[in-house]
């Protein structure tokens, strides 16, 4: 049960600031769509346009209780006011960054639709969905692992061959080494394994040895993230073992780069893993042969059904609540307006990850 706390002093009492939130019972909730012309361009025009048609079928099929009021706003500059109760933004990531902090300010729930490697807005409090081509999603999984801390590291040695591009190479290399949120950059050291299509096994494995001896942990440090082929990924872990560079003061992150659904198993890993070995993988489970849609409208529009039942369940939730006690009661212990934005984005998160089938091409 949601409590609100009301101070008294004497005769005077001081009210909480979200306390002046109106209750969903009386008030429509209210909802600003920033859709950024700077930031889509040409695109303005049809993504007004099919927003302001989904928003029709969203009240009309989805919210089944209460009612909802739409604001659509052309640039990111905007005053976001007391009486707001969701924010969905389209624009770039400095920008949605700038509109995250107005918004946690007065505790609004923000749904960031952004660009790629776009730093994540704190989970406790928003949703963000950065739009990624097909394939190149490799440099926000590492910023996203780097920004909640799953891997701390200083510096970073990056091994790499010829499957990854120049481009999505530059792009890890950012995600790895930009400030984000008061983290740390990495120091980057890149050793790239040339392979030519004659090259027979022994000379890969030779020429393997030689470019892993080179590396001096005391002066590149105990931490690899090796972005490479399947087939390569076996033989760097066998060569890594035999020159004693696994143990438990190293720590190893594959990227297996050229994998699908039609990929082998990765047990085959398995045989080169001891106790106290510090390897993880990522590796792309994409199915190739379904059609898999996803794209700008696509995620605005799921996320605008997320947000509409969200708010029918705590509409309703508000009701039965109410209809239990007094009038003076309710106001005494209805939810403040942080309360109500952590149960809509548990809702919204819930439904996006049970239900959400944009970009999701597994």
């Amino acid at each position: 049960m949601w409590v609100r706390l009301v101070i008294c002093l004497g005769v005077f009492c001081k009210v909480t600031n979200s306390d002046i939130f109106p209750s969903l019972l009386t008030t429509n909730a209210s909802i600003a769509i920033v859709i950024d012309r700077n930031y889509v361009v040409e695109e303005y025009e049809p993504i007004k346009s099919k927003i302001e048609d989904y928003l029709v079928y969203a009240k009309r099929e989805i919210l089944k209780h209460g009612g909802v009021n739409t604001h659509l706003f052309a640039w990111s500059a905007i005053n976001l006011k007391r009486d707001l109760t969701f924010l969905l933004s389209i624009t770039s990531c400095t920008e949605t960054w700038k509109l995250f902090e107005s918004a946690d300010t007065e505790s609004l729930l923000h749904i960031a639709i952004s660009e790629q490697d776009c730093p994540r807005l704190p989970q406790h409090s928003a949703i963000t969905i950065p739009i990624i081509d097909r394939g190149q999603d490799t440099p926000q999984l590492l910023l996203d692992l780097r920004t909640v801390g799953i891997y701390k590291w200083k510096q970073v040695v990056i091994i790499y061959d010829n499957t990854i591009t120049n481009d999505l190479l530059t792009r890890v290399i950012k995600s790895m080494t930009k400030q984000v949120n008061r983290i740390d950059a990495s120091g980057v050291s890149l050793v790239q394994l040339a392979k030519k299509v004659s090259t027979t096994r022994d000379v890969i494995i030779a020429n393997l040895r030689t470019e892993l001896s080179k590396i001096d942990p005391r002066i590149m440090g105990n931490n690899f993230l090796v972005i490479v082929s399947y087939e390569l990924a076996a033989t760097i872990m066998k060569c890594a073992k035999e020159l004693n560079m696994v143990n438990t003061q190293t720590q190893w992150l594959y990227v297996i780069s050229d994998t699908n659904s039609s990929t082998k198993s990765m047990n085959r890993f398995k045989t080169f893993l001891n106790e106290g070995d510090n390897i993880a993988f990522i590796y792309n489970t994409t199915d190739v042969k379904n059609v898999c849609l996803g794209g700008t409208i696509c995620h605005t529009e799921e996320s605008i059904t997320g947000l509409m039942k969200a708010l029918d369940s705590a509409i309703m939730e508000e009701f039965q609540m109410a209809s239990q006690i007094s009038e003076e009661e309710w106001e005494a212990i209805r939810p403040t307006k942080n309360e109500r934005r952590k149960y809509l984005l548990r809702k919204n998160s819930e439904y996006l990850s049970d239900y959400g089938t944009c970009d999701n091409c597994t």
